[in-house]
């Protein structure tokens, strides 16, 4: 382990507009930023669109929502699905842009401690933590569905679903607690692994000849009803918004990105991108696949069913094989992110028992931040039954975290307060900006609207801890007073 001593002040921020990132080495850049270099860079632009693509998770997205959208607006629910993923493009592509400014841990939390309030930057961290590490916990309560026949668990009970989670969640962690490199590894080959799995489905699905022609995505199965299709379209948006997100999770392995301010937003935008493609693509061949429109939206899992009668049972438990681990290594990125995000605030000294939580080992892993956000996540497991509530306020919290990251970015611009940046989109920064920023605050309306009894309580207990956590957790003396500590090797 390494143990640290008081530092310095970090710099003052309204003095970074005279830094820039373009042509300086990444360590010289931190400093100048700050901060020593402390975890170990090891990651190239393969690394950082590997996390992204792995915190997305094509196939965990379909497999869970796609029946969410095919009940929800029937086959034209692509149509809702094209727009809201385009949309949320460019929220990615307006935080890409204050990743290059800001490469560090930390991601949202940095960039909006730089611009605007500190004290907001802590809770848009805690949001966003917490929001991943809901995620977590919902992926190891749902493994347990998959993995327990395997095992010869065909309807696992509470306390079997508890165990199967809690050993997913110590697997995650060892994993990230070993160091970056070993955590890059473990996800490419999962990332690999995902894209041969799904890929090799959709294309046995176009070989095997599909059973609906193109006019087939214009029906609504029924979902325009009971008045219309104004609901069901805005209700199918929310669906990209939770798929294709966590836009700063390559900010948040900045310092572990080899010219990072470079291949971080470009690594986040090209996974996303990607991805987005990618799903459309597998979306609309997942619908001509249908052979029985009422069945598959009667069906718990239409993609299993689709595939089972095209393809046979073979493929489709290939498919959950995929499935499950994706599960995994998106996990593992999650909550790899997270570790990052309660580092970065306890190297701020904005952090209970910051001394501790921001130790960093000798393999350049902040493993006590690390082991905490693997602890919260099987805590969380523990209170299945409200999971479902908080993860939906979760949500809204991520939503409303990103589009508040690009108000601060907005503002930062018209105050000429940031820092010089390679990846920057000219005249069009301002428009994207302002799109993005809107529909992250409809997208937070749309989900508010669809469920307020649920995400409103959920949202309150989120913020009301994060509240109790900054004013009552960290010392007077130290909030809002960012000094870092100089690490030295004990």
């Amino acid at each position: 382990m390494t143990s640290s001593e008081p530092g310095p002040a970090i710099p003052d921020p309204s003095q970074d507009a005279s830094l820039d990132s373009r042509g300086v080495g990444d360590e010289k850049y931190l400093a100048q930023l700050g901060y020593a270099q402390e975890l170990k860079r090891a990651l190239g632009l393969f690394g950082a669109f590997a996390i992204q693509f792995s915190l997305i998770g094509i196939s965990i997205g379909l497999f869970l929502l796609f029946g969410y959208g095919l009940t929800t607006g029937g086959p034209l629910f692509v149509v809702p699905f094209i727009i809201g993923g385009g949309l949320q493009m460019l929220v990615g592509m307006s935080i890409a842009e204050l990743i290059s400014a800001y490469p560090l841990a930390g991601g949202s939390y940095q960039i909006i401690n730089r611009i605007t309030s500190r004290a907001l930057a802590w809770q848009v961290g805690w949001w966003l933590g917490i929001g991943l590490l809901l995620a977590v916990s919902a992926e190891a309560v749902g493994i347990a569905i998959y993995v327990g026949p395997w095992v010869g668990i065909n309807t696992p009970d509470t306390t079997q679903t508890v165990a199967v989670a809690g050993a997913v969640i110590l697997l995650v962690t060892l994993i990230n607690v070993v160091g970056i490199r070993f955590a890059s590894y473990i996800n490419n080959i999962g990332v690999l692994a995902e894209l041969f799995g799904l890929s090799t489905i959709v294309i046995l699905l176009l070989i095997h000849g599909l059973s609906q022609p193109v006019s087939f995505l214009t029906n609504t199965g029924g979902t325009d009803a009971a008045g219309g299709y104004f609901k069901p379209f805005i209700f199918v948006l929310l669906m990209p918004a939770f798929i294709f997100g966590s836009w700063d999770s390559t900010g948040h392995t900045g310092e572990e990105t080899k010219n990072a301010a470079v291949d971080a937003p470009k690594g986040v935008l090209i996974a996303n991108f990607g991805s987005y493609i990618y799903a459309v693509i597998a979306v609309v061949i997942l619908l001509l696949a249908i052979p029985d429109l009422g069945g598959a939206m009667g069906s718990t899992a239409p993609i299993t069913y689709i595939v089972t009668q095209q393809l046979g049972s073979f493929w489709a438990n290939a498919l959950i094989v995929v499935v499950v681990v994706s599960f995994i290594v998106n996990m593992q990125i999650l909550e790899l992110t997270v570790g990052r995000i309660f580092w970065a605030q306890a190297r701020d000294g904005q952090a209970p028992g910051a001394s501790w939580l921001r130790k960093v080992s000798s393999t350049g892993s902040p493993t006590n931040a690390t082991l905490v956000a693997g602890v919260l996540a099987f805590l969380f497991c523990l209170y299945t039954s409200g999971l479902a509530v908080l993860a939906a306020a979760s949500a809204l919290g991520q939503v409303g975290a990103y589009g508040t990251t690009v108000v601060a970015g907005f503002i930062g611009k018209r105050r000429g307060t940031l820092p010089e940046r390679p990846w920057n989109y000219g005249r069009w920064t301002p428009i994207i900006n302002v799109i993005a920023a809107t529909w992250s605050y409809i997208l937070c309306a749309i989900i508010l609207y669809q469920n307020p009894s649920q995400v409103g309580p959920g949202a309150a207990v989120i913020i009301v801890a994060g509240l109790l956590i900054y004013y009552v957790g960290i010392p007077k003396s130290r909030r809002g007073v960012m000094t870092h500590e100089v690490p030295s090797t004990s």
